[in-house]
């Protein structure tokens, strides 16, 4: 599914961030600098791609910086049903923020069954399994778990999120939120 064994160096692996691409909290140039990390040691089957609004121009100049005009997709904004059948296109979802709470986007990749990496930040921690984690800004440490993934492990990370993020579902959440609320109301009462 996701090769990244021997044989299959040369199969294009495609990672994503949907995030706001002026914005340099959300990191996105960190897994850009991975991919020059990554290129260094001649691994260039790796493809990222960038959706989201806002302006662009300090990204392109990372990516220029890098020589990696080739693996950089600026693909912008795209509405929410157009994001959803993205998300069913990529390999690996990632959230490289460098502050977040607990991010939606995280949970709607899981939700597709997409293994996702993400900054030991905010909510993310909570969400993924520790191997998949990384420090903040640490692009060697990125480019390091990128490498060190296998078809197995992707395979085994997609059915987890699959079924991890269906706790997230509005149906579950409602529920939860209105025990919280009754509960909370009957002890005030009780007061």
């Amino acid at each position: 599914w996701l090769p990244l064994e021997k044989t299959d160096k040369k199969r294009k692996i495609i990672i994503g961030t949907a995030a706001a691409l002026h914005v340099k909290y959300k990191g996105q140039k960190y897994v850009i600098k991975a991919l020059a990390e990554l290129k260094k040691n001649g691994m260039k089957n790796f493809e990222y791609q960038l959706v989201g609004g806002g302006d662009p121009s300090l990204l392109l100049r990372e990516v220029k910086k890098y020589g990696l005009e080739d693996q950089v997709k600026i693909i912008g904004q795209l509405n929410h049903d157009k994001v959803f059948e993205w998300l069913q296109t990529i390999d690996i979802y990632i959230q490289p923020s460098l502050l977040e709470g607990m991010p939606r986007s995280v949970i709607e990749a899981m939700s597709y069954g997409v293994p996702c990496l993400g900054a030991e930040v905010g909510g993310i921690p909570e969400l993924l399994n520790k191997e998949m984690l990384f420090k903040k800004k640490n692009y060697k440490q990125i480019a390091e778990i990128l490498k060190s993934l296998t078809r197995n492990t992707m395979k085994s990370e997609a059915k987890r999120n699959y079924t991890f993020a269906k706790q997230y579902e509005y149906e579950k959440l409602k529920k939860s939120r209105q025990l919280f609320y009754e509960s909370f109301i009957l002890n005030e009462v009780n007061k």
